[in-house]
C-alpha cells in the first residue's frame, strides 16, 4: 500500500521535519523497524485489507496508525454509523448492510485520497481517519523524486479540510463522527479514545435535540388531528 511506502520510507531514512529528527537513539530505531518489518510481512502476506470495504484492518491500521502518530501531528477522526441495527434488520437484511458498509468505506478512502492518509475499519460500523499534517518544507525525497500525490497541509488547515469533508459525508451516508488534532509522539490509544469521546457526545446531544423536537411536534400534530 502506498500508505505503508510512504511511512516505511520516512522512518527507515530518519528524515527530520521542521529540524527535529524522526528517530531519536537507536532503541528507538530498532522499535520502530521492528514494527515496519512486522508491516512489511502483513503486506506480503496480503493480510492489511478488510475484504468488505477494502480499508485498513484494525490490527494492520492500528500499527500504521502508531507510526503516523509519533512521526507527524494528526487529525485523529472516529467515525459511527447511525442506526445501522435498523439497517440489517431491514427488508435488505445484513446483504444491505454490507451494501452501506461497502459504500462508506469506498467514500473515505476516495476522499481522504493522500498517499499517507490511513482509513482503518475498526470494528462493525466504526471507522478510524489518520490524517498526518506534513509540513509544506518537508517534502521527502524517495530515489532522488519526490513522490505523487504528498499534499501538505499546516494542522489547522487539515482540520478545516477535513470537517468540510466529513460534514458532507455525514449526512449523504448518515453517520457521526468525532475530530481531534494531535501532536506529534502523541498516546495513539488516547488520541482515539478522545475522538470516540466527541463523536458520542455529538449522537447524545442529537438524540437529546430529537426527542426535545418530537415532544414539542407531538401536541401539535394531535391537536391537528382533532376533530
Amino acid at each position: 500500500m502506498q500508505t505503508y511506502d510512504f511511512l516505511f520510507t520516512t522512518l527507515s531514512l530518519g528524515l527530520s521535519v521542521s529540524g527535529v529528527a524522526l528517530i531519536t537513539g537507536s532503541y528507538a530505531h530498532r522499535k520502530l523497524m521492528q514494527r515496519v518489518h512486522d508491516l512489511e510481512r502483513l503486506v506480503s502476506e496480503g493480510g492489511e485489507l478488510d475484504e468488505l470495504t477494502m480499508c485498513y484492518r484494525r490490527g494492520p491500521g492500528e500499527r500504521l496508525t502508531k507510526l503516523a502518530l509519533r512521526a507527524y501531528p494528526c487529525t485523529v477522526v472516529f467515525i459511527d454509523l447511525n442506526d445501522f441495527k435498523a439497517v440489517n434488520d431491514g427488508p435488505g437484511g445484513h446483504a444491505a448492510g454490507d451494501e452501506k458498509l461497502r459504500v462508506v468505506g469506498e467514500s473515505l478512502r476516495t476522499t481522504f485520497a493522500r498517499e499517507h492518509d490511513i482509513v482503518v475499519r475498526w470494528g462493525g460500523d466504526e471507522f478510524v481517519l489518520i490524517l498526518p499534517a506534513l509540513p509544506r518544507d518537508a517534502e521527502p525525497v524517495m530515489d532522488g523524486r519526490r513522490p505523487m500525490g504528498q499534499e501538505h497541509y499546516p494542522l489547522d488547515t487539515l482540520l478545516e479540510y477535513a470537517e468540510r469533508k466529513l460534514d458532507v459525508l455525514a449526512v449523504r451516508h448518515d453517520f457521526t463522527f468525532g475530530l481531534v488534532t494531535t501532536p506529534r509522539m502523541v498516546n495513539p490509544d488516547s488520541a482515539i479514545r478522545a475522538a470516540d469521546t466527541l463523536m458520542y457526545e455529538k449522537k447524545r446531544r442529537f438524540k437529546m435535540l430529537r426527542e426535545a423536537h418530537n415532544d414539542i411536534l407531538t401536541p401539535v400534530i394531535q391537536g391537528g388531528e382533532s376533530p
